[in-house]
């Protein structure tokens, strides 16, 4: 993952001006890669990075230490806490609600506070005022951004990169009509690798649609930065 986060820019990040960016938020912080390739890129930026996984957030910290990053042990959700569901793998692990569980009959280990969006700013007086980058990729939690109140943050972002789970995290009509919400203020992209056997490219093309199931890369990029800049 941070090889192909470096080297093909899978967020797309490059465009952007040193000096551009201010406030980069990540949702689904991990241990911290795209927080520190943030750094690299926009250096006199405020970062912060949102990780709720007890484990991987202390990876996360010791990670960032010393690259002026905040970092947060909570999740993006309705303002309840969640339980953890652990996945095989690390960085796929699942944040579930009662319901869920009950649902999937699901084995759970831990819960962790979890903040809608708007709460998110709110708590950590995030200045929306100026050029900012919301990064989200939180394994189904994106669900919790389909709300009038979060889209209305979301529609203040210079750049919105997310990942969608058709299935966990909603359904493709869901995923349709919250895209549809952003055509006034954002041109929408979707990730797309060249070629998937050598991965020599890495590339984001016009979004046309969704697919039915698995997941989908998505940049959301202000039509206003694009008409600034002539991208």
């Amino acid at each position: 993952m941070a090889g192909k986060l470096f080297r093909y820019d899978t967020y797309d990040l490059r465009k952007f001006n040193t000096e551009y960016i201010k406030t980069f938020i990540d949702i689904g912080g991990n241990i911290g890669m795209v927080s520190i390739m943030a750094r690299v890129l926009f250096p006199f930026a405020r970062i912060v990075s949102i990780e709720p996984a007890k484990d991987t957030f202390e990876l996360l910290k010791s990670n960032v230490k010393n690259l002026a990053i905040e970092c947060y042990n909570e999740a993006l959700g309705p303002g309840v806490p969640l339980w953890f569901y652990r996945q095989r793998f690390k960085g796929l692990h699942k944040f579930i609600n009662d319901e869920e569980i009950k649902k999937w009959s699901t084995v759970v280990e831990y819960q962790t506070i979890s903040k809608s969006l708007p709460d998110i700013i709110k708590s950590h007086k995030i200045d929306l005022s100026v050029p900012f980058i919301l990064k989200v990729d939180c394994e189904g939690g994106e669900k919790y951004l389909r709300n009038d109140e979060s889209i209305e943050v979301m529609k203040q972002a210079v750049q919105i990169c997310t990942e969608l789970h058709m299935g966990f995290g909603g359904t493709k009509k869901d995923f349709e009509e919250f895209l549809g919400k952003f055509k006034d203020s954002h041109n929408i992209y979707k990730g797309c690798w060249n070629d998937i056997h050598n991965k020599k490219n890495y590339k984001f093309i016009r979004y046309e649609g969704l697919e039915e199931h698995g997941r989908e890369a998505v940049n959301l990029v202000s039509k206003k930065f694009e008409d600034e800049c002539n991208i």
